[in-house]
């Protein structure tokens, strides 16, 4: 089977007429056939939203008739779309894509480098924030205000082995992003991933205390005093002990540093994962309580490039 009929197929079942259909009346978003059809609904706000950089609600009824064939009044169009049951359809929409198009290619049975799963789940969290009309600007203030006056933020955590989305919340771009994040007491047996904004050293140890483990990104500024250090094939390098982090050289960019080090106030060695990180064309950091002996550090770094897929 070709990329082609796989993409095709993806999308076929994304935008099947006959299951939005019954989705929509299963949300009671539609009651009767003749009202508004659901795939041209979500064709046109996908087309309106994909083309153009700023829009509004009669951008998407222009595109609605241009797509459906069928006019409608404004009016009646409007009041369709701001619908409870509108909003519970477009969620269900979501969470479908999430499955059939993400999910099922992201799904692991073991560690890179074939050695068996240490836990029963993977957890992938992230936020991601978007620019929406002006006027909501009171309900959803925008952390650049003279840019983005209004904005939200999507915060989605994922479960990597299941195939499902664990939690979805969307508030203002301006609120902390922490809390929406997975409880430590919730992660017994689990593997959290997590980008530097979510770094916290007090987290990280009471999900060990609480039995499950995590990787997460620290700022590429830290710069801890190195107490033991191995470099990508196990061996211990005596000489970087004792050195400050940003004294320390990949042997190349494909290469890692496994190393130990220890934050001051706190009485634990956190593993940190020295490696290039291409995006900022320096060296970053990942900061994990997975053991050396168990999950090289080779398998940390691409366990964590699972979550740049969300």
């Amino acid at each position: 089977m070709t990329n082609l009929t796989l993409l095709t197929e993806k999308i076929s079942t994304i935008f099947n007429a006959k299951k939005l259909f019954h989705l929509a009346r299963e949300k009671k978003f539609i009651l009767r056939a003749r009202q508004i059809n659901p795939l041209k609904l979500l064709l046109s706000i996908t087309n309106t939203l994909d083309c153009q950089s700023k829009t509004n609600l009669a951008d998407i009824h222009r595109n609605y008739q241009r797509i459906s064939g069928m006019p409608i009044n404004y009016k009646l169009f409007h009041n369709q779309l701001k619908k409870p049951q509108c909003s519970e359809f477009f969620k269900s929409c979501f969470e479908n894509i999430m499955q059939q198009w993400v999910l099922q290619s992201l799904k692991l049975t073991s560690l890179p480098t074939g050695a068996k799963l240490l836990f029963s789940r993977i957890k992938l969290h992230d936020g991601c924030s978007f620019q929406v009309h002006d006027g909501l600007q009171e309900t959803y203030p925008g952390r650049f205000k003279k840019r983005f006056p209004a904005a939200i933020e999507l915060h989605v955590t994922m479960d990597l082995l299941s195939g499902s989305i664990d939690y979805l919340s969307i508030g203002a771009d301006t609120e902390t992003e922490r809390p929406h994040a997975p409880k430590a007491t919730s992660l017994n047996g689990m593997l959290l991933l997590t980008d530097a904004g979510y770094f916290d050293r007090k987290k990280i140890i009471s999900i060990e205390q609480q039995g499950g483990y995590t990787i997460t990104q620290a700022a590429c500024s830290i710069n801890l005093i190195v107490k033991a250090a191995y470099n990508f094939q196990g061996k211990i390098i005596k000489s970087a002990v004792g050195k400050k982090l940003n004294t320390l050289k990949l042997k190349n960019k494909n290469s890692t540093l496994d190393l130990s080090v220890r934050w001051s106030g706190y009485d634990f060695d956190f593993r940190v994962i020295a490696f290039w990180y291409k995006k900022k064309k320096r060296i970053g950091y990942l900061v994990t309580n997975l053991a050396g002996e168990t999950v090289p550090a080779s398998d940390v770094v691409e366990l964590y490039r699972l979550r740049w897929q969300i």
